[in-house]
């Protein structure tokens, strides 16, 4: 009776979501569920109500807006994902701070910005001009893009992250509200 509950409130079966340290984020239009394995071998979850700037100020709904308050909510919980799944597989005492947590991506949006500056940088020191600026950039640009895959494939603790990947997809092949709970993932 509480699935049918489920289902009338939340009309639309559209899921999102990423894999965390140890686990999934499941997102719904109004719901996000995040699934942890802990040391002990129990999941932890937690669920919560996604209030979307979007719906709450009519102005902010347009479809240009949307996109644009959409990508920095997505991030926005995709972060506060990684900092519960952080939390919930260390010890009491390791557990990370705001201010940790903060640092550490502020620091991995700078090297991300690296991806897209470093090959332009590169390539402007060979005085390069028309297409084959263009295509020695892409070049550079997959080279660094492979040698990042190569280096994360190497780095034994980013594998267990990675078999989480994809958790989030099956639940569209579900079709329904039940696979919220992600222990079935899991």
């Amino acid at each position: 009776m509480k699935l049918l509950a489920q289902r009338r409130e939340e009309p639309s079966l559209a899921f999102g979501g990423q894999a965390l340290i140890e686990g999934v984020m499941i997102r719904s239009r109004a719901h996000v569920v995040m699934c942890v394995r802990q040391p002990s071998n129990e999941i932890l979850t937690h669920t919560e109500k996604v209030n979307s700037i979007s719906e709450r100020y009519k102005v902010l709904g347009l479809p240009f807006l949307r996109g644009i308050i959409a990508l920095f909510e997505t991030f926005y919980l995709g972060v506060k994902g990684i900092y519960f799944s952080a939390n919930a597989v260390l010890e009491e005492e390791e557990k990370f701070t705001y201010k940790e947590f903060a640092i550490a991506v502020a620091l991995a949006l700078l090297l991300s910005s690296f991806f897209f500056i470093a090959p332009f940088l590169l390539v402007n020191l060979f005085n390069l001009t028309g297409l084959l600026f263009y295509v020695v950039e892409a070049i550079v640009r997959l080279a660094i893009f492979l040698l990042y895959l190569t280096l994360i494939a190497m780095w034994g603790e980013f594998k267990r992250i990675l078999q989480y990947n994809g958790a989030d997809q099956r639940t569209r092949s579900w079709g329904s509200v039940e696979c919220c709970e992600c222990e079935k993932i899991l």
